[in-house]
């Protein structure tokens, strides 16, 4: 089921990063897309939280420490896609609102070495899948974005992002830091960063 509700996602992935850098959604874009697609996939799925955004995240004044709330949604998906989904802020309903990623290349790390003891596998793979799932985050935010700016989206979404310049820059952003040392996402980046 989580493979079903992704697949419609990540065949418009390709156009709406394209539709984010004004480019054309090339050949190789969509090879590098579905390269992408394939590695976020093939990734286990494990049970957790499926109600999972940045608002869910509290961060602990005295000591940084995280702690998830919300629990009511319990289901299988990708662990690498629950840390880019709850690192994700989306500033819904904020005029001129921005998205910011709280992902950086060592919680990446971080996060990959503790699935490589719980799952086994090596790191590299770990870091390549959570890598992959931040960029279809990203493609996702992106399609839905080139939705809002075209009149196609519901009205909700249309109230709650608006396309605003300061919106699609700071997409632009989040999708182009780089995560990871390699994997199919950085070949995204790449193309991306050339147009």
């Amino acid at each position: 089921m989580a493979i079903k509700l992704l697949e419609p996602w990540a065949d418009h992935a390709a156009d709406g990063l394209a539709w984010l850098f004004a480019s054309e959604a090339t050949d190789q874009l969509r090879m590098a897309v579905d390269r992408v697609v394939k590695t976020a996939l093939s990734a286990s799925l494990t049970a957790g939280p499926l109600d999972y955004h940045a608002s869910n995240v509290v961060v602990s004044n005295s000591d940084f420490r995280l702690s998830v709330v919300d629990l009511g949604a319990i289901g299988y998906d990708w662990p690498g896609r629950r840390l880019a989904q709850y690192a994700m802020s989306v500033q819904s309903g904020v005029p001129g609102g921005r998205f910011r990623t709280a992902l950086t290349p060592a919680s990446v790390t971080q996060f990959s070495e503790a699935l490589a003891q719980i799952h086994t596998g090596d790191l590299g793979s770990h870091v390549n899948e959570l890598d992959a799932h931040a960029l279809l985050i990203g493609a996702i935010a992106a399609t839905q974005l080139r939705a809002v700016s075209t009149g196609a989206a519901s009205a909700e979404r249309t109230v709650a992002w608006g396309a605003s310049e300061t919106r699609i820059t700071s997409l632009r952003t989040v999708i182009l830091r780089t995560l990871s040392g390699d994997g199919p996402a950085n070949d995204v980046r790449e193309l991306l960063a050339r147009t």
